[in-house]
């Protein structure tokens, strides 16, 4: 039962945030293609972003599952040392990443990776920060906090995170060879980190440290 109310809350999400809220609702809002390097197109963002948490988090697991933010897994009794474990994970995420460049281009294009994070400005550098904060609040809460343990009781701790890894990775909706490949190492990465029942505030740092210097997770 817990594994059918997480994937159906899964897959909602996705639809309603990937196939509606960004490919249907921004556009017509905007009159155009999405665009978060503009007032405009931040503030929609913003707004989908609120939602995308109230619905996932607030109605989904909060009223319809009927669980709690620490039974999720936001504790924070070792606060400093998840925090180390995050950023040693986020190394891992961006080895996943550099994974995927390589898998799409046959090369790891460090020049311009460099240049990416070097030459981004201050304002998108803070709006990645601030979707990083959100993204990581809402989908470790519903991968590694809500699906993954019941995966894990049913499959064991390897499958359970290889499962919900998988299950990150295409309900992003983006099957993009590196953007696959990548989502798959960093919900891998993420799920150890997260494992049978630690805290999500190493994943959450992790996750959210992709968004922050990449620009995308």
């Amino acid at each position: 039962m817990k594994i059918a109310l997480a994937l159906t809350i899964c897959v909602l999400r996705a639809v309603l945030l990937f196939g509606v809220g960004m490919a249907v609702v921004a556009p017509a809002l905007l009159g155009g293609e999405l665009d978060p390097g503009t007032v405009r197109g931040a503030l929609v963002l913003g707004l989908i972003l609120v939602l995308d948490a109230g619905l996932t988090v607030g109605v989904g697991l909060l009223l319809v599952a009927k669980v709690g933010l620490r039974e999720l897994g936001w504790r924070f009794d070792d606060a400093l040392v998840d925090v180390a474990r995050g950023v040693i994970g986020f190394a891992f995420c961006a080895g996943a990443v550099m994974l995927g460049l390589f898998i799409a281009t046959g090369s790891i294009p460090f020049a311009d990776v460099r240049a990416s994070i070097v030459e981004t400005p201050l304002e998108m550098r803070f709006l990645y920060v601030g979707i990083g904060v959100s993204a990581a609040f809402i989908e470790e809460s519903l991968y590694r906090g809500y699906l993954q343990p019941a995966l894990i009781a049913r499959l064991g701790l390897v499958a359970g995170i290889v499962v919900t890894a998988i299950l990150f990775d295409v309900l992003h909706l983006n099957f993009r060879p590196a953007s696959l490949v990548a989502k798959l190492g960093i919900g891998l990465v993420l799920g150890v980190l997260r494992g049978r029942d630690r805290s999500l505030l190493a994943p959450a740092v992790a996750h959210g440290l992709v968004w922050a210097v990449f620009g995308f997770s």
